[in-house]
């Protein structure tokens, strides 16, 4: 496999599918070309993700949120993919249309979710009392819907967080 991390090149990283995935991702991509709904698109986002190839599904998705286009998954998976390649400012972006969107459908386990997203971003742009925040949203949010687990795990990063100030 030929990679750019070959390269030492810091910051640039993309890989080159050996023949053997490169024929699975062409039957996969196969059935889902060309997209004719969001859906479609979005499936076909996730293969690419899948195959690490993230610039073809952000350029995919960021082609209907260009136009207009809103949906709760699509923000949301464009802000994963955003996140994924360390654009943070992009993926908050998106994950607060997102988070507008689960909020306006009533939608609490989006909300919980997009705001454990928005606590990671924050972090990563060196905001901890806004990442303080969205912990705290998505703890009470988990709480609502009666998954203890999630609320337990998240309550645990903010006493990791709050120990760190």
């Amino acid at each position: 496999t030929l990679t750019s991390t070959e390269e030492g090149l810091p910051g640039l990283a993309f890989y080159l599918l050996p023949n053997e995935q490169r024929t699975q991702l062409m039957e996969a991509v196969g059935t889902l070309q060309p997209p004719d709904t969001l859906a479609e698109s979005l499936a076909l986002a996730k293969t690419y993700r899948d195959y690490n190839l993230m610039g073809e599904a952000i350029s995919l998705l960021e082609r209907y949120s260009s136009a207009g286009t809103t949906s709760i998954e699509l923000n949301r998976l464009l802000g994963e993919l955003y996140l994924q390649v360390r654009l943070n400012r992009n993926a908050r972006d998106v994950f607060e249309q997102a988070r507008a969107l689960a909020e306006s459908a009533g939608d609490l386990r989006q909300q919980a979710d997009i705001n454990s997203f928005l606590a990671h971003i924050a972090l990563g742009m060196r905001q901890p009392d806004e990442a303080r925040q969205h912990l705290a949203e998505a703890e009470a949010l988990y709480i609502n819907l009666g998954d203890g687990a999630k609320a337990d795990s998240v309550n645990a990063w903010l006493a990791v967080l709050n120990a760190d100030s």
